[in-house]
């Protein structure tokens, strides 16, 4: 009997879909945004950058499947082992990363010489570990110290790593760790102290950054939120382009290959993707965009719902808030409703870091999903003694962190 797609890639098939339909979005746009940068710099060879995304595109859906045939249980166990990974690779990154705009954001891999974020593998750690913690301490989430304290210090380690190099990934991941932390029944006033706390902090990293001598990235911030609030003094060339190319775009837009301003706005493969796809695509395919987003967090949402167990509940509403924040922050940014920040666009902007991390996301998100509809088919009615021991035998997992 000859097996179906949905037969080989299981879990969450709308989630599937959604991921394929994104992939078809940026390829398309990927290729109209580089086209004339890559005739430029490998004489004539428009397709160079193309066919170099499709290659990281493919390698990151096969990631994407190996993750979800793992089943969540392991990846629980292995959440631990990533956020000790995690900050030592921070550090190194402080140190002998690549420096771009007085940033250390890379570091280069040995032997394949490719680039790679560590920054972007932190925010997947952490709110792994943080979706663990908070399940294994849910006896005690209402206790300051063997609750709350325990969950706050991998958030304030990862976070105070990435600040000095990305202000922007810093407060949305802790932003999205706040958020999960809501989420798992932490109490609300002990939320409102840790938001309190990392306004203090970073205030106080900003006030040495400014009144000390060494260069830092505070000048760039303060320009960025300063363009954005003046608006009347010209604004932020970045900011001012993408606006002209959504508002040439119209309603159907110029058409596929036809941007003019991925020609002269900064980056249009990434940070500013989603204004190429309105200018070429109009505002059909700007709500296009966003109902997937919407429809993804719909989804993810009904998973965690129909979750009976803690842990893989916090897990996928992890992966989902780090992911859906995201791109919604990188649509405002577009279309001048949030200063400049340099995030991407999940599953669309071109970047191999955030490509395979956003797949390794979307596969733990379906590894649950494949793992309850399993569930459901062997045990659809499980006697209350073999729910018991199962939820037992998932409560080992979480002792171990």
């Amino acid at each position: 009997m000859k097996k179906g797609i949905f037969d080989i890639l299981q879990g969450d098939r709308g989630i599937w879909i959604i991921v394929f339909i994104l992939g078809i979005f940026s390829l398309l746009a990927v290729y109209s945004s580089t086209g004339t940068l890559a005739y430029k710099r490998f004489e004539g060879n428009t397709q160079y950058f193309l066919l170099r995304h499709l290659v990281f595109m493919l390698l990151s859906l096969g990631v994407m499947y190996f993750v979800h045939l793992i089943r969540y249980t392991t990846i629980l166990r292995l959440s631990k082992l990533f956020f000790y990974l995690a900050v030592p690779l921070l550090l190194y990154t402080m140190v002998g990363g690549i420096s771009l705009n007085q940033a250390s954001r890379w570091i280069t891999v040995p032997l394949l010489n490719l680039s790679f974020q560590t920054s972007d593998f932190a925010k997947l750690a952490l709110m792994m570990y943080l979706a663990t913690l908070i399940a294994s301490r849910q006896q005690v989430i209402d206790d300051f110290r063997k609750g709350f304290q325990r969950l706050v210090i991998p958030v304030f380690i990862v976070c105070a790593l990435i600040l000095p190099a990305d202000f922007s990934t810093a407060g949305l991941l802790f932003l999205s760790a706040v958020i999960l932390m809501y989420i798992g029944r932490v109490k609300v006033k002990y939320i409102f102290g840790l938001v309190g706390i990392g306004v203090i902090a970073i205030s106080f990293f900003v006030l040495i950054a400014m009144v000390s001598d060494t260069e830092s990235r505070v000048g760039t911030w303060k320009s960025r939120v300063e363009s954005f609030v003046d608006k009347d003094e010209g604004g932020n060339f970045q900011s001012n382009q993408s606006k002209i190319a959504i508002a040439s775009g119209g309603l159907v837009g110029k058409g596929l290959g036809h941007s003019v301003q991925r020609n002269i706005l900064p980056n249009p493969f990434s940070d500013f993707i989603f204004a190429i796809i309105i200018e070429e695509t109009g505002l059909v395919g700007a709500l296009i965009i966003i109902f997937l987003y919407l429809v993804l967090f719909y989804r993810t949402a009904a998973i965690v719902k129909r979750s009976n167990r803690v842990g893989p509940a916090l897990l996928v509403a992890g992966m989902m808030i780090l992911m859906v924040i995201q791109a919604f922050v990188h649509m405002g940014v577009s279309v001048g409703l949030l200063p400049v920040t340099g995030q991407t666009l999940p599953f669309v902007s071109m970047g191999g870091t955030s490509m395979l991390i956003s797949s390794i996301q979307m596969g733990i998100i379906l590894s649950v999903s494949r793992s309850l509809q399993k569930e459901k088919k062997q045990a659809p009615q499980p006697e209350p003694e073999e729910e018991l021991r199962d939820i037992h035998e998932n409560d080992a997992v979480y002792e171990e962190n």
